[in-house]
């Protein structure tokens, strides 16, 4: 009998256990954790953060590059939010305006929002097509011979993990859009020296382009300097980025 008896509560509990895995699966991709905190700024706050941007840009980077030698760049996890926040006002600075919240809303997603990890970047997203929250993980990396990738880690909706096959495709939409707008975004030859958010737009077009794990020079070409990166660092709400800038 004892057999006859495990295979009845074998039946039994079966159900059961199947069903709590199932809620654990709901409960994990309905998970929000809780330091996802999207800015929202009000259009004054955001042209204000458009100017400290330009700012940024302009005195902590190009500003450095022209004047040639190893300097640091460096980006706090609040900075980089808030220029996510201020994402619309920043791109109409270009010389050619785009809206990425508006190539966000096709792709279905909105509220975009970072963290700066020890050597992870993790992108958080909102899907207002199945109303749940994004987490790509990112590793950046420039290796010896001067090629940058942007690895991606993991996927997960909530707290779930998802396996490559169900978000390789759809990130890949997602990248070719990106570079779409930011191509658009990118000044012209004879603007290079003056459209400090352009250039910047192509430095952010050749990161997106190494998305799917291809390599890129890890470099940008200025109007007389090149700057080569030549590695980055990620700390707890941190990214420096160590450069070098040479003749062209």
């Amino acid at each position: 009998m004892r057999p006859v008896k495990i295979a009845l509560w074998t039946l039994l509990l079966l159900p059961v256990l199947i069903g709590l895995a199932v809620l654990a699966t709901l409960a994990l991709l309905k998970s929000v954790p809780g330091d996802y905190q999207p800015m929202s700024l009000s259009p004054s706050d955001q042209e204000t953060v458009m100017r400290q941007f330009v700012k940024h840009t302009v005195e902590d980077f190009l500003n450095p590059a022209g004047a040639g030698g190893d300097f640091q760049w460096t980006l706090t996890e609040e900075q980089a939010n808030a220029y996510l926040a201020s994402m619309d006002a920043i791109a109409s600075q270009a010389p050619r305006p785009v809206q990425p919240s508006k190539a966000l809303a096709e792709l279905n997603l909105s509220d975009p929002m970072i963290k700066i990890r020890q050597g992870r970047l993790t992108l958080m997203i909102f899907s207002t097509r199945y109303n749940r929250l994004l987490n790509v993980d990112f590793s950046p990396q420039v290796d010896a011979a001067g090629s940058f990738r942007l690895r991606v880690v993991t996927v997960r909706v909530g707290r779930m993990p998802l396996p490559r096959i169900l978000w390789q495709d759809r990130l890949e939409e997602v990248r070719r859009r990106l570079l779409q707008q930011l191509s658009g975004a990118q000044a012209d030859n004879s603007q290079r020296s003056e459209q400090p958010i352009g250039r910047l737009a192509e430095l952010l077009g050749g990161m997106v382009g190494a998305m799917n794990g291809q390599e890129v020079p890890a470099r940008i070409s200025l109007s007389r300097r090149q700057v080569e990166v030549r590695s980055i660092e990620m700390v707890t709400g941190l990214l420096t980025v160590h450069c070098r800038a040479v003749p062209q």
